[in-house]
C-alpha cells in the first residue's frame, strides 16, 4: 500500500521504495503510541505522501524546475508491467491520482480522503469525478476496451 502510494507520486520504483522504506523507518522510530491499527494506517499514509513529495521538491530542486502542482503529476511512468489501466491513470494529474488511490485503492470515504489530502469533502468529490471523466476519455483515446 505505501509502495503503490509513492509510486503513484514519483513515478519511479527505486523512489516508491525508498519512500516507503523511510515511512517504515519513522514507524519503527516513533515514541507516541497510536490509538488503533487505522491510526498506524492513516499515519504511515500521510508519511509516505508527505515523504513522496519532499523527495519531488528535492528533484525538481536538483532539476533547477520549480515544482508545482500541475508538473509534479508529469513524472514519468515507462514500465513494460505496467497494465494499460495502470498507465491510463499515470497520465492524469497527481491531484486526480491521489483521490482515485485513497478512494479506490484504499476503501477510503470521501471525508477519509479528505482529511487525509488536507482538501474539502468538495473537493475531493469533485476531483473524483473529473478523474473518472478524464481516465474514461483516456482509455477511449487509447481504444481500451475492457
Amino acid at each position: 500500500m505505501l509502495y503503490a502510494h509513492a509510486l503513484v507520486i514519483l513515478g519511479n520504483k527505486a523512489d516508491a521504495e525508498d519512500a516507503a522504506e523511510e515511512a517504515i523507518y519513522k514507524l519503527l522510530v516513533r515514541r507516541l503510541p497510536f490509538r488503533d491499527d487505522e491510526h498506524v494506517k492513516a499515519w504511515l499514509i500521510r508519511v509516505v505522501i508527505n515523504e513522496s513529495f519532499m523527495m519531488l521538491r528535492k528533484r525538481k530542486k536538483l532539476s533547477g524546475d520549480e515544482l508545482t502542482e500541475e508538473n509534479a503529476g508529469s513524472v514519468e511512468f515507462a514500465y513494460p508491467e505496467q497494465s494499460e489501466i495502470f498507465d491510463a491513470v499515470n497520465c492524469l494529474d497527481v491531484k486526480y491520482r491521489s483521490v482515485l488511490l485513497l478512494y479506490y485503492c484504499d476503501n477510503m470515504s470521501v471525508y477519509e480522503t479528505a482529511k487525509k489530502l488536507g482538501i474539502s469533502k468538495t473537493a475531493v468529490t469533485t476531483r473524483l469525478q473529473r478523474a473518472r471523466l478524464l481516465l474514461k476519455e483516456e482509455l477511449e483515446r487509447r481504444n481500451f476496451n475492457g
